[in-house]
């Protein structure tokens, strides 16, 4: 091992004979993975031992190895973790939310003799549960190829209004509640 003219660096004998570098190629994934640190970035030249035109060859295969897909632009362990964050945040956000949404539990009448188990956290209203979910089955529901009209309805089914239709209708409103908002614009 020879001394680089800088302050006690060892130049490192390279991973790669020169002979090997030029043989190499974007499909040659397994030894282009040796030259990708654990984060997913190109290793660089004092650590690999390489000359800088057989770097940037390298580097420019990695690259198209990359944009291929042959190659991840991250390591795997990189992308789980952050997407575990990503999920965590989420969750306790949504947990925030609901929390702040619902209404504050009163206190029972001798809430201070009572245990901690005894006692049960006030229920969540959900504006999801207000919205009736069509029961029919995915088995039993008609072919979409068939036509609308020619597919038997029941009379039960007929009396009862679709999902469609009661998500579509508005829901009553105060007739006060009308002319605030007519005021405000001044129009």
């Amino acid at each position: 091992m020879e001394r680089t003219r800088r302050r006690g660096r060892r130049r490192r004998a390279p991973v790669f004979t020169p002979q090997e570098v030029a043989t190499i190629d974007y499909k040659d994934v397994d030894r282009l993975r040796k030259l990708i640190s654990d984060r997913g970035r190109i290793e660089p030249r004092r650590k690999t031992g390489l000359t800088a035109k057989d770097q940037r060859k390298i580097a420019r295969e990695i690259k198209r190895a990359r944009q291929v897909a042959l190659l991840p632009y991250t390591a795997e362990h990189m992308r789980q973790t952050s997407r575990f964050r990503m999920v965590t945040r989420m969750a306790q956000r949504a947990m925030r939310a609901e929390l702040d949404d619902a209404p504050p539990s009163e206190p029972e009448e001798g809430g201070a003799g009572l245990d901690a188990d005894a006692l049960e956290p006030a229920p969540v209203e959900s504006p999801v549960a207000e919205v009736p979910v069509a029961e029919v089955p995915a088995a039993e529901a008609p072919a979409v190829e068939a036509p609308v009209e020619e597919a038997p309805l029941e009379a039960a089914e007929a009396d009862e209004p679709s999902v469609i239709e009661s998500a579509t209708t508005e829901p009553p409103v105060a007739e006060g509640a009308d002319a605030a908002p007519d005021e405000e614009n001044g129009d």
